[in-house]
């Protein structure tokens, strides 16, 4: 049997000078990352995929957007296999 558990985890970034966005996070179990850039329209930007990192530590390019404020959202997606 799996079961999912989803973890979300949002954050407010504020581009003004920086061309890179230092992003670190860790993960107790492997795990599906998905972290998404988007503006105030809830356009999507930016869409990372990541599979099964317990550590992990980004520098995601974000000179292509313009200054401004966007959000920022990590989702976790844990599976669990349980054996009978």
């Amino acid at each position: 049997m799996k079961t999912f558990q989803t973890e979300m985890y949002h954050s407010v970034l504020s581009k003004s000078m920086s061309d890179l966005l230092h992003f670190s996070f860790n993960v107790k179990n492997s795990s599906d990352i998905k972290l998404k850039i988007y503006n105030v329209r809830d356009k999507s930007l930016k869409v990372l995929t990541l599979l099964e990192k317990i550590m992990m530590k980004l520098k995601i390019d974000i000179q292509d957007l313009k200054n401004g404020i966007y959000f920022v959202t990590l989702q976790v997606i844990i599976l669990t296999v349980l054996k009978r």
